[in-house]
């Protein structure tokens, strides 16, 4: 009962108590000659009965609030099944320049080439990276992955690569190897040179 209930049953009670006492009259019970706190009962005076106020209901306790289940950060019962991050993410090559091998490119005065050996050596420690590219996409996919990933880039006189292309089987590309191995290649530094740029291809096999 909220607190504008109690205080109306009070006043109600009160109503009741005030009205229960005999007049002053000559023609009522007693000739008016019961005094207050008493009443008339078969002639004679009597005190007044007393008449406790009805006691107001107890307030309903509080509602307990239904608390939401929390667990520990990292706790796998706090993550509905099949939640983001159960996969690595997929590798964002949006600004990786495809490869053209078409395309106009200034030469520079120099005239130095950048050895095959050098570039292979450069690639070697692209390695782990690859690898991980693959597992990332097997993580992803839910399957082991199979087949051959070849992929062309162009490096610049000063080691930076300016553009990749890649190209993988349907259950690879569908599995995110493809930005994966674009990026990792993008970002892979060559020993600088002072010659024209340099266009180069590689492969690796998953088996």
């Amino acid at each position: 009962m909220t607190a504008a209930l109690r205080a109306l049953a009070t006043i109600a009670a009160l109503a009741v108590i005030g009205s229960s006492g005999c007049g002053s009259g000559r023609n009522e019970p007693c000739q008016g000659l019961c005094g207050p706190g008493t009443v008339c009962s078969e002639g004679r005076c009597v005190p007044e009965p007393t008449s406790e106020p009805a006691l107001a209901p107890a307030d309903d306790p509080e509602p307990k609030r239904r608390r939401g289940r929390r667990g520990k950060r990292g706790d796998a019962a706090d993550e509905p099944e099949g939640a983001a991050g159960d996969a690595p993410p997929l590798a964002d090559d949006s600004r990786v320049p495809a490869y053209d091998p078409n395309k106009t490119i200034v030469l520079g005065e120099g005239s130095e080439r950048l050895p095959d050996a050098t570039i292979n050596r450069t690639l070697k420690q692209l390695e782990p990276k690859l690898q991980q590219c693959i597992a990332d996409a097997e993580q992803r996919g839910g399957e082991p992955l199979r087949g051959r990933v070849d992929y062309t880039f162009r490096i610049m006189p000063d080691g930076k690569v300016e553009s990749v292309s890649a190209k993988a089987p349907k259950a690879m590309a569908d599995a995110g190897v493809i930005p994966c191995v674009r990026l990792a290649v993008f970002r892979q530094r060559f020993p600088a040179y002072d010659g024209p740029p340099t266009g180069a291809d590689s492969s690796f096999t998953v088996d």
